[in-house]
């Protein structure tokens, strides 16, 4: 999330050119620069060639995401989607990160299996790190990871989500209210393993940074 350029950012592990919306906030990150979200009029689009989050179906190797995030405001209402290319939906396929209750939750679907976690506790004003890997069969797992540490498996179920693609993968939906900032987002398109998860996307960059997501 360093690379920014009036209303650009350049995302070289994603390798995609992100159009920012609303003006977000900068701060200083895990790494660097973090983009600051306020879940009312700002937004990053990343575009439409993320085709494995629109369609994980494209997925033959499974896939996998992981950024760092640290909430703001914690509204405990309803599902607040701090991401997603259409997974939010029960109709749509797709990838979706939510807040409810205090808990994170995230969907992945492809067009007739559904995979979901739910209630894992999540504390604001904090920098923490999710990863979430895809085996890329109907048969497989979501795996999900906390601060480098695994935390879930869960199995797909069927379900007759039906043909709603939606391209575009948008960071800080326009319909929660809930501000957060995140930076070093990832998105493979194979799942890896849970020691390069450790090492790689979570541990290296403790070692750089740690007095930036101790609490502030």
């Amino acid at each position: 999330m360093d690379d920014i350029v009036d209303d650009t950012v350049t995302s070289e592990p994603l390798g995609e050119t992100a159009v920012l919306y609303g003006n977000p906030d900068m701060e200083i990150g895990v790494r660097n620069i973090a983009i600051c979200l306020n879940g009312i009029d700002q937004n990053i689009n990343l575009g439409t060639s993320v085709s494995c989050l629109s369609y994980p179906g494209f997925c033959d190797e499974g896939f996998t995401w992981a950024a760092w995030i640290k909430l703001g405001n914690i509204i405990t209402k309803y599902p607040c989607y701090l991401m997603s290319s259409g997974g939010y939906k029960t109709t749509d396929m797709g990838f979706a990160l939510f807040l409810n209750n205090s808990a994170l939750g995230g969907r992945v679907a492809t067009s007739d299996h559904i995979w979901s976690f739910e209630d894992i506790p999540v504390e604001s004003g904090v920098w923490f790190h999710v990863a979430v890997t895809w085996d890329g069969a109907d048969t497989g797992n979501m795996t999900i990871y906390i601060n480098g540490d695994y935390n879930m498996a869960v199995s797909g179920e069927l379900g007759d989500v039906g043909d709603n693609l939606h391209e575009d993968f948008i960071i800080g939906q326009n319909n929660s209210g809930i501000d957060f900032c995140i930076d070093e987002m990832y998105f493979l398109d194979i799942k890896v393993s849970s020691d390069f998860i450790k090492v790689n996307l979570f541990g290296e960059l403790i070692f750089l940074n740690i007095s930036y997501f101790v609490n502030s």
